[in-house]
Order: structure tokens, then sequence, then C-alpha cells
């Protein structure tokens, strides 16, 4: 059982509108703060973050991780502050969840993925 804080680099938007299908315009904001716990029951891990990650993101975790059964838990364990937490390659997309995260990209998904790793590691000796 144990947890980790990942640090990302943050932004502000400086535009309005939902899925306009143009990009986003921001400025440098603070940086966010996402909680990654961990705790195993036996053969069984289960793995938070106190916010909502992609899909893909939890299926990169579970696909690597060494458990037998694995299960990634989002908005556990208080509030990140980050929105949506977007993949790096959906960074691309003009959608409500990637136009309106506080996140930066190229930070979050492998800081989440690989503080999640370690922490199991650690479970499993």
């Amino acid at each position: 059982m144990g947890g980790k804080t990942v640090t990302c680099p943050g932004r502000t938007r400086t535009n309005t509108g939902r899925e306009e299908g143009a990009p986003g315009t921001y400025v440098d904001g603070d940086p966010v703060n996402l909680h990654v716990g961990e705790l195993t029951i036996g053969t069984t891990a289960l793995t938070s973050v106190n916010a909502e990650i992609y899909t893909s993101i939890a299926q990169r975790v579970k696909k690597a991780a060494a458990f037998t059964d694995t299960v990634v838990v989002t908005l556990a364990n208080g509030f990140a502050g980050s929105g949506y937490v977007p993949s790096d390659e959906a960074y691309g997309h003009n959608t409500f969840q990637v136009l309106d995260t506080h996140l930066k990209a190229g930070c979050a998904e492998n800081g989440v993925v690989n503080a999640a790793l370690e922490l199991m590691a650690g479970s499993a000796k």
C-alpha cells in the first residue's frame, strides 16, 4: 500500500468554447499534482488516481502490471484540479476533455503509468 505524487506542468485556457473544432489557446499555469495510490490484496492490485484519466492510460497500467488482476480506480482520494487527464496521443484532438484540461501534454500519461508500476513493484516484494 502506498502512494506517489506526479507533478506536471499546468496550463490555463485563454479562449472559450466546447468542442468547437478549433484549438484552444493557453498560457502557462500552476503545476498540477496527481496522486497515484496502490493497494494489493493477494494477486489483485487496486491502483487509484485522483483525477479522471483516459481509458487508454488505465489500459497501459493493466497491460504492464505484474499482478494477475489489476483495477484502476479514478476520481479517488481527493481532487486533482486537472480536469480530464488525456493520453498524450489525444492532445491533437479538439474535444472538451482535451481543450479544458489544466495539464500540458507530455507528462501525465507516463507519470501515472510509471508511478503505478513503481508502487506495484514495491508491493510485489
